[in-house]
């Protein structure tokens, strides 16, 4: 029988910490070998393998702070587990945070990885239990940029990181530059268009701050409350300005998008 989805359980863990990576909607691991192709005169070609890249894309509902603040965490390894297959020792190439009105708070996370190899088929018993997902009106949401209604928030965070591979086919190690953060935050204005001008940004502007701080009762495998309330926490700080437009057409709503730089990003 075909295997399927409902079938399959994934994890991330460091070390003895296995997190909780919450309603897991994609991933997708990926082999990949590069191949250095040489020509001569006389119409001579020959070609050697010369470097395996060990991948794996990943994307899910957020259900706590845990997982992420450690994602961003500069020098922290993972071993990211799919079924029964395991990229090891995986850093974090890129990180997408984004929620809207219609959708849950999520995270997409690309890893590298050292190499990829079998282990034993994952069950249920091996995974976090999953305590919830958050929605924007879980939310209290403040943003120094615009008095208009945030209706959607996408942050990433990106960073070089280059395999070290000396004599071997495969990465030994990792060059990991620092990450850098972007995003859109995008209002819907009451009754200006005010917003765009924000766009032509001057060097005596202050830069925007973000917070998104979600808070949600969430229940055990017995259906009992928790203790407390599961909150998630993210503050963008030194937001400049890089690009405004205006979403609009003859009927439904006005949008503008405000494209950001991001000096730092926290999660709590």
């Amino acid at each position: 029988m075909a295997l399927t989805g409902a079938d399959v359980y994934a994890r991330i863990i460091k070390g003895e910490t296995t997190y909780d990576c919450g309603l897991v909607s994609d991933a997708k691991p990926a082999i990949k070998t590069s191949t250095l192709q040489r020509s001569g005169i006389g119409n001579i070609t020959k070609a050697r393998i010369n470097a395996h890249d060990y991948e794996c894309s990943w994307s899910g509902d957020v259900p706590d702070a845990t997982l992420l603040a450690a994602l961003l965490v500069k020098d922290n390894v993972f071993d990211v587990q799919l079924h029964d297959i395991e990229l090891e020792d995986a850093v974090v190439k890129t990180l997408r945070l984004a929620f809207d009105e219609r959708n849950p708070l999520t995270y997409a996370v690309d890893f590298v990885g050292k190499g990829m190899g079998s282990i034993t088929a994952l069950t249920s018993s091996d995974v976090e239990y999953v305590k919830g997902f958050f929605v924007m009106s879980d939310a209290s949401i403040s943003f120094s940029g615009s008095s208009d209604t945030v209706i959607k928030v996408d942050v990433s965070a990106s960073r070089e990181v280059n395999a070290i591979r000396g004599a071997s086919l495969d990465p030994q190690d990792f060059s990991k530059g620092p990450f850098v953060f972007e995003g859109t935050v995008t209002v819907s204005p009451s009754s200006s268009f005010a917003d765009v001008l924000v766009g032509e940004w001057l060097p005596e502007d202050t830069p925007f701050t973000l917070s998104a701080a979600f808070s949600a009762q969430f229940y055990d495998e017995n259906g009992d409350p928790l203790a407390s309330q599961t909150t998630v926490t993210i503050v963008c700080s030194g937001m400049v300005a890089s690009e405004t437009s205006v979403n609009l057409g003859a009927t439904g709503p006005v949008e503008i998008p405000i494209k950001m730089s991001i000096e730092s990003v926290t999660i709590s």
